[in-house]
């Protein structure tokens, strides 16, 4: 028994009727979808032969992936709601009903409309870490365009 069945709890495998291999995909794809908790785009290296690019839809809250195969060794663009996977496209269709929401999901207009909209969630996602101020952009350019109105209002005051 793997590492990864022993911390299953027996009612969800006998529950779902998934076989092991199965289950461990989902745990090492839902590992993945988890590190998805930034806004962004990232550039990755496909490395295996039949990946595919898994793309979340808030509209539909779920997974599904893109019908094309992404050839092993090209680097792909991946914006903050997909993720590469391994796998036929059959198999991949399977299992994406299992698989957990992105993390993001929580921050989404979608996810406000259905009542389950989770604050903290778009906090980090915006986070000043990843996300720098632009305030030391904006305060000169204030500063420049306010000083001469400020200038003129005082100057009205003086007369």
């Amino acid at each position: 028994m793997s590492e990864f069945e022993e911390g299953l709890e027996e009612g969800f495998k006998e529950q779902f009727n998934l076989p092991p291999e199965t289950l461990w995909v989902i745990g090492r794809i839902n590992k993945e979808i988890q590190e998805r908790t930034k806004y962004g785009r990232r550039i990755e290296t496909v490395q295996a032969a039949k990946a595919h690019i898994l793309n979340w839809s808030n509209g539909l809250a779920a997974w599904y992936p893109y019908s094309w195969t992404v050839k092993k060794g090209s680097q792909v663009d991946l914006d903050a709601n997909q993720i590469l996977v391994y796998g036929n496209l059959k198999r991949i269709n399977e299992i994406a009903k299992w698989l957990d929401p992105l993390p993001l999901y929580g921050a989404s207009f979608e996810a406000r409309t259905r009542g389950i909209y989770d604050p903290y969630t778009h906090w980090r996602a915006v986070s000043k870490e990843d996300n720098p101020s632009a305030l030391p952009i904006i305060l000169p350019l204030l500063i420049l365009i306010g000083l001469p109105i400020v200038q003129h209002i005082l100057g009205n005051f003086r007369k």
